[in-house]
């Protein structure tokens, strides 16, 4: 619907740039700044946060894997060579590993589930260092 109604071809840019045909890199972090700077003053938390167009690129990664799209998919759509560094986002996601536990173990859903908590002292230790 947006290309239809901004008349984009399937060959042309999705995003103008302002003074260039396309979107540029610093065009987009321009504008991903500002977003943020607008999106804090609802959500003050989003001030701390460093959000990046990486941050969206990961983000669509971790939702289409949750979706269940295979990985060697998600690896085409990323641009990545091999399904090794698409790898990491599969490590990094709990909810899959918790899913994958429960499919083999018969008693996980009456299993407490708790994940593991430091020490609040070992921490502090930690944080001296």
């Amino acid at each position: 619907a947006y290309m239809e109604d901004c008349h984009i071809s399937g060959d042309g840019f999705l995003f103008p740039g302002r003074n260039v045909e396309h979107l540029t890199r610093s065009g987009a972090h321009s504008r991903i700044v500002s977003a943020t700077r607008l999106a804090s003053k609802k959500h003050p938390s989003l001030a701390k946060k460093n959000i990046s167009a990486h941050t969206f690129r990961h983000g669509m990664a971790m939702a289409m894997l949750a979706s269940g799209i295979d990985i060697s998919t998600i690896a085409i759509w990323l641009g990545h060579e091999g399904i090794q560094t698409t790898h990491r986002y599969m490590v990094a996601d709990m909810n899959m590993k918790e899913e994958a536990i429960s499919r083999v173990h018969p008693n996980w859903g009456t299993v407490a589930k708790t994940r593991y908590k430091a020490d609040p002292k070992a921490l502090a230790f930690l944080m001296s260092l």
